[in-house]
């Protein structure tokens, strides 16, 4: 393993302060490599944790010539700082993978945080028809892309096991960081909050879980963390009667969300059961035991069979608000019960679902490619 070696991490989707990519892969990279981060959002360069982030300067609003222009900018940056190893975010720069492994002999690490293609079957803006084709289509092209890259980082099993027939193919989930424990002490709670983090899209169960809190016979409230990307959708969720029981508190960043979430109760993860959701490993869920509140979670298998194990919260029907409302009120009256799943789950996450833990497998990822 050379340790002077150079590594860069391109993004022309997320933000430069993405948890994921600069917070655990690109710190835990920069204490044994060089280690840029390239982004495209505008905001000029700068140094973050011995992480130089170079600003690509380029984001035009066209999704085709975003995918297009990004991958030829991308290029052009690649070449000038000649790394050792390129390692990638978005499956828009599939093309921008391809064009540095074929003209320059770079490793490339193909970064795979969903399952893009099963991704396609959430946009309502497509018809039936169209989603199918068009997630065959990346799917094909995903695999036939693959070919040229030397190491994925699969955020599941089943994200893996796409690139079975590849080398270099590691599960590297996306675990919280261990983080501000001292903090996070619940001492702002008071038994009547209950909160849901992320993105505000329907299949995130938004509204469901909006009515079930107006149902709820608790008292309590929802507070929601996070931004809507359809003014439409937002217009809707507002609009409804439960929307006076909720605190709405926008977009936070890191560090404010895990303030915010160490004031609440419960936690939500209560989203639909659509293909790409199913085998997910929503961060968000790990984040609400770390803080040691209990989770109320889609009825997954994958997600049942960890909340079984630690016992760590309840899983219920994730389109049934009587189910949801119910299994709020039954936790918010039992505070010994709260107590309990809490501090299991806060422990299972210090033993095992942590990235100080999984990030063991990004650098055997890196090994394997500089050894």
């Amino acid at each position: 393993m050379n340790p002077k070696a150079k590594i860069v991490h391109f993004t022309s989707v997320h933000q430069r302060d993405d948890v994921r990519i600069l917070k655990k892969e690109c710190r835990t990279l920069a204490g044994l490599y060089d280690v840029t981060l390239v982004v495209a959002d505008g905001k000029g360069n700068e140094n973050k944790d011995g992480v130089e982030i170079e600003d690509a300067s380029l984001r035009p609003s066209n999704r085709f010539f975003r995918i297009l222009f990004s991958s030829i900018t991308m290029f052009s940056v690649a070449r000038r700082l000649k790394p050792d190893v390129v390692h990638f975010h978005d499956p828009e720069l599939m093309i921008f993978g391809i064009l540095i492994s074929v003209f320059t002999g770079i490793k490339v690490i193909y970064d795979v945080h969903e399952e893009y293609d099963k991704q396609i079957f959430t946009k309502p803006y497509l018809s039936g028809f169209s989603k199918k084709v068009i997630s065959f289509l990346l799917r094909s092209f995903e695999i036939f892309a693959s070919l040229f890259f030397s190491g994925f980082s699969c955020a599941t099993e089943t994200i893996a096991e796409k690139f079975k027939k590849r080398k270099n193919v590691f599960v590297i989930r996306n675990y919280p960081v261990l983080e501000k424990l001292e903090e996070m002490n619940g001492e702002n709670r008071n038994g009547k909050k209950v909160i849901y983090t992320g993105g505000l899209f329907p299949e995130r169960g938004i509204l469901e879980a909006v009515r079930a809190i107006d149902r709820s016979k608790s008292g309590a409230r929802l507070v929601i963390c996070g931004k809507f990307s359809d003014p439409d959708f937002e217009k809707k969720v507002k609009s409804e009667p439960g929307f006076e029981k909720v605190d709405f508190k926008g977009w936070l960043n890191h560090d404010e969300l895990l303030k915010v979430v160490d004031a609440c109760d419960i936690g939500l993860v209560c989203l639909h059961p659509i293909p790409s959701y199913k085998a997910a490993l929503p961060v968000k869920m790990f984040e609400y035991m770390q803080a040691g509140i209990p989770v109320i979670a889609s009825d997954f298998p994958v997600w049942k069979e960890i909340i079984t194990d630690v016992k760590c919260g309840v899983n219920v029907d994730p389109l049934n608000i009587e189910d949801i409302a119910n299994t709020i009120d039954e936790l918010l009256k039992n505070a010994d019960m709260r107590t309990m799943m809490g501090s299991n789950g806060r422990k299972a996450v210090m033993e095992k679902f942590n990235w100080q833990k999984e990030s063991a497998r990004l650098i055997q990822l890196y090994n394997c490619l500089l050894s």
